[in-house]
């Protein structure tokens, strides 16, 4: 990945962190009718029979002014693309970003130490992935998992956590030495 679609991919992730991009998934099946509604400026070019797409706005978000697209950062952000994509389950992807996160650090208690992000919110993050889920969405099955489907809340904090964690990485990757603040459980929805 180059240098400039590095960057484009930051400004890109911190959009969609912040809620202002959503993802269409693709063409609908021929005959079915779509609706999407926009807000901003859009221009829509006719080719034929398939119409091209271009949203513009008026304001991006400026750039992070500490984040670099490491390889950690760029594995964690293509999982979680699959799974927007829904080509991964969330409790899969989700453990794989925890795993990223902890990985070279020494453990989950390190890791909860050099990127001063309470080690509760990692706790969290890998019970949830670990001990609950269904038979179509657990990550895996053991005797001491809770065998029920995620609620709502469940997955909108999973997402959430994340988001926060390949931020997080991608601050400390930008500047190892920089004082990061902690990042705790009030920095997730409630759950």
């Amino acid at each position: 990945m180059s240098e400039w679609h590095r960057g484009l991919f930051a400004l890109f992730y911190l959009a969609v962190s912040m809620g202002t991009v959503q993802q269409l998934s693709g063409p609908p099946p021929p005959g079915t009718p779509q609706v999407v509604k926009l807000s901003g400026s859009v221009s829509l070019t006719m080719t034929a029979v398939l119409p091209t797409l271009h949203v513009t706005h008026r304001y991006y978000p400026e750039p992070p002014a500490r984040f670099k697209v490491s390889l950690d950062v760029e594995m964690m952000w293509l999982r979680y693309q699959g799974y927007v994509d829904g080509k991964e389950l969330l409790a899969e992807m989700a453990y794989f970003c925890l795993t990223v996160f902890e990985y070279g650090t020494g453990g989950r208690k390190a890791a909860a130490g050099q990127y001063n992000v309470a080690k509760l919110v990692l706790d969290k993050l890998g019970g949830l992935t670990s001990n609950v889920g269904d038979g179509q969405t657990a990550r895996k099955f053991s005797g001491t998992a809770t065998a029920r489907s995620h609620t709502e809340t469940e997955f909108q904090w999973l997402r959430a956590a994340v988001k926060l964690l390949i931020r997080r990485k991608g601050e400390y990757d930008a500047d190892p030495f920089a004082t990061l603040t902690q990042l705790t459980m009030s920095d997730l929805p409630t759950i």
